[in-house]
C-alpha cells in the first residue's frame, strides 16, 4: 500500500470534532459524508466510512450537519448501493436545490440506534502498536478517507495507519496493526 503525496485539503476527511459541543463522540457517530446531489428528486450520493450501509435503514434517524447549512434531522425513505457509495433518498429533501445545500455535510446517527460494532469514533485517541515494534507508533489523532472509501488513521508527522485491513485488531484501547499497515505520506513504493 502506498501513498504518493500528502492528502490534498480537498480530500474527504472524517473528523470526530470532539471539541464540538453539539455532538459528543460517545453520543453521535459520523457514518460518512454527502458527496453530491443525485438525480432530479433531491437524492444524495453519500460515502459511508464508519460502520456499513446496514445502518442506512428507514428505522434509523439520521442527522445532517454542515458548517454553512446547519443541522437537520432526517428520515430515510430509501438507500441503495451505488459502487463504493450509496444513493440516499430522504423525506425532508425533495429537490436538487435542497440537496445541493447539503453537499459535504456529515451524516450522523445516534450510537444507540446503530448496530453493534466498531466505528471510527471509537478509534480516536487509540494507541497504535505495530507487530514486532518495541515502542507504540503513536495515537490516532484524526482520520483520512480516500475517494475509494478506505479509512486511514492519522498519526501525525506524515504517518498514517490503514484501518481497513483484516489483520488490524482493536482491543482495550489499543489498535494492533501489522508493519505494512503503517505508511508514510512521503512513501513512493
Amino acid at each position: 500500500m502506498t501513498v504518493k503525496k500528502k492528502p490534498a485539503a480537498t480530500t474527504t476527511a472524517a473528523t470526530t470534532d470532539a471539541g464540538n459541543p453539539s455532538r459528543a463522540p460517545s453520543q453521535w457517530i459520523e457514518l460518512g459524508r454527502v458527496v453530491k446531489p443525485h438525480a432530479l428528486k433531491g437524492a444524495l450520493k453519500v460515502m459511508i466510512w464508519s460502520g456499513s450501509g446496514d445502518n442506512l435503514r428507514p428505522e434509523i434517524p439520521l442527522r445532517l450537519e454542515h458548517s454553512e447549512s446547519g443541522t437537520m434531522d432526517v428520515s430515510i425513505v430509501r438507500a441503495a448501493p451505488a459502487g463504493n457509495c450509496f444513493h440516499l433518498v430522504l423525506k425532508e429533501i425533495s429537490s436538487p436545490e435542497a440537496a445541493e445545500k447539503w453537499r459535504g455535510a456529515a451524516i450522523l446517527a445516534a450510537r444507540k440506534d446503530l448496530s453493534e460494532g466498531l466505528y471510527l469514533e471509537d478509534l480516536k485517541g487509540a494507541q497504535v502498536r505495530v507487530a514486532g515494534a518495541v515502542q507504540p507508533a503513536g495515537l490516532i489523532r484524526d482520520f483520512y478517507v480516500n475517494p475509494a472509501g478506505q479509512s486511514y488513521g492519522v498519526l501525525g508527522d506524515g504517518q498514517y495507519v490503514a484501518l481497513f485491513l483484516p489483520e488490524v485488531k482493536f482491543a482495550d484501547g489499543v489498535l494492533h496493526v501489522p508493519a505494512h499497515a503503517v505508511i508514510s505520506a512521503d512513501s513512493d513504493e
